[in-house]
């Protein structure tokens, strides 16, 4: 057994001496590829340096590009409002950067605009930097594109910074793609338990995920924690394989602060509780359960995630034949709380005045006609098994049968002092107009058979064809001398002379 360990020591510590050569060559290569790389630019800079030597214009790009750099470096912020500026600079804005919050960004800015002197970019005797156009008639984008082309011929062009920041974004996927997949055994063994347990539908009851980071920070404060006490073996289980391999271990617990119930029911059950707390001097226990604790928050927060976009879902119309469609018409349409309560206690009042429970009168409450209106059927309003009659007046005559069968006896008495009054009456009024009116016609007729014919008399057969014959005699009677005027008036001679 001592040669079986001596040997394993012997190949671990050649392992160890294989690892560590195989890391220094590693850093070795690393530190040569930087040193490679760091010759390539400055060679390269050595080189534009030279061009720029020979070239005053290249020295002038690579000046106001060198300033851009200093700009951009220390205020990124800057790389969207600096266009602008330009553009407005070439529309006739005036720019006094004196009073800017950020000195270090004024100065920034004075320096990119002096090294664009060149361009026609001045500073104005009131401090502000403008630009002067050389002609009419110059695009507002003149100085955007002009520094546009003078990154171009640096080297800075649009394709080059996107394969910069795609070959970046590449090595930072790449790099991270291990990390976020590097899970530990803890983590791993956290996450099947929370997603094999799921919580149960009682709202006031917290999730598996909350009650167990609550158990760890417990056991982090040196507490010990008994899991006898879970009505669930399955989840009993899982818990303790987790916590054993969590490195926890599970030692005998000590009630101090026991009753007398308890004391009783121990003196019954001489076993000991036991539960799980850490080991002395090993922070490996305690580690894992901060990765238990950060498992069971990405849990949480993974499942808040899925209800808010299951929420997000469910929102607005649902195709036919979906699953969401189907919910729904097991469901129901889902009603406000709000509703729902106001509908149970409307309901309510309706059964009450049916079963006659007189409801509490309030003052202040209108009562319930004066709020809703009143039903109205119009179909109770219509008769019906008879069909509507005529409602024209009836000219009957009435027999003198009916009338004596409705009329009372007169007393004679009466009678006759009714009939002297009418009589009175009549002598002291005299007749009517109608009554004078038939008198004079009656008179008229007497008269007009006692004389004969009047003044006027027409009769039709022998005075309606009188006067309508005309023959030659009525004619010249009525032409008279009209012949014999027309030829005074009109001579006979004027057509001829025409």
């Amino acid at each position: 057994d001592d040669d079986d360990d001596d040997s394993s020591l012997m190949d671990s510590s050649e392992d160890s001496r294989r690892r560590r050569k195989s890391r220094k060559k590693s850093s070795k290569k690393k530190k040569d590829k930087k040193q490679k790389k760091k010759k390539k630019r400055s060679s390269g800079k050595d080189a534009a340096k030279e061009d720029a030597e020979k070239d005053p214009i290249a020295a002038r790009n690579y000046a106001v590009v060198d300033r851009l750099y200093d700009l951009m470096h220390e205020h990124p912020g800057l790389a969207s409002e600096l266009p602008i500026m330009l553009i407005r600079m070439t529309s006739g804005t005036s720019f006094d950067l004196r009073q800017m919050s950020d000195v270090s960004a004024a100065q920034g800015l004075q320096n990119v605009f002096a090294s664009m002197s060149s361009l026609g970019v001045t500073k104005e005797s009131s401090g502000g930097w403008t630009w002067q156009s050389p002609g009419a008639g110059t695009d507002e984008l003149f100085l955007l594109r002009l520094t546009r082309s003078m990154l171009n011929q640096v080297g800075l062009t649009m394709e080059a910074v996107d394969d910069y920041y795609g070959m970046n974004n590449e090595k930072q996927l790449q790099e991270a793609k291990p990390t976020a997949n590097a899970k530990s055994a803890v983590q791993n063994e956290t996450l099947g338990l929370l997603s094999k347990f799921k919580p149960s539908m009682d709202k006031d009851s917290n999730p598996l995920s909350l009650e167990l980071i609550a158990l760890c920070r417990m056991i982090l404060e040196g507490q010990s924690i008994s899991l006898e006490g879970l009505p669930d073996d399955n989840l009993r289980d899982a818990m303790e394989d987790l916590f054993a391999k969590a490195g926890l271990e599970k030692s005998e617990m000590e009630d101090d602060d026991s009753s007398e119930d308890d004391q009783t029911e121990d003196d019954d059950n001489n076993e000991p509780s036991m539960g799980y707390a850490l080991k002395d001097d090993d922070d490996s226990s305690s580690k894992k359960l901060l990765e238990v604790i950060e498992a069971c928050e990405m849990h949480g927060k993974a499942a808040s995630q899925r209800e808010d976009s299951s929420e997000d879902e469910e929102d607005g119309p649902a195709p036919a034949g979906s699953q969401l469609a189907k919910r729904r018409v097991q469901q129901g349409p889902s009603l406000p709380p709000e509703l729902v309560q106001a509908m149970a206690e409307k309901r309510k009042e309706q059964f009450d005045a049916v079963n006659g429970v007189q409801l509490p009168s309030n003052p202040n409450e209108r009562e319930e006609w004066m709020l809703n209106p009143g039903e109205h059927d119009l179909l109770k309003g219509i008769k019906s098994g008879k069909v509507m009659k005529s409602r024209n007046f009836q000219n009957k005559k009435v027999s003198s049968h009916q009338v004596e069968q409705h009329s009372q006896p007169v007393v004679p008495e009466i009678q006759a002092q009714v009939d002297a009054i009418m009589a009175a009456h009549a002598e002291a009024r005299g007749p009517s107009l109608m009554d004078q009116h038939r008198q004079k016609v009656a008179a008229q007729k007497a008269a007009a058979s006692k004389g004969g014919k009047t003044d006027f008399n027409w009769s039709r057969d022998s005075d309606l064809d009188s006067g309508r014959r005309v023959d030659k005699d009525a004619v010249k009677m009525m032409l008279g001398s009209a012949a014999s005027s027309l030829k005074d008036t009109f001579t006979g001679g004027l057509g001829r002379n025409m």
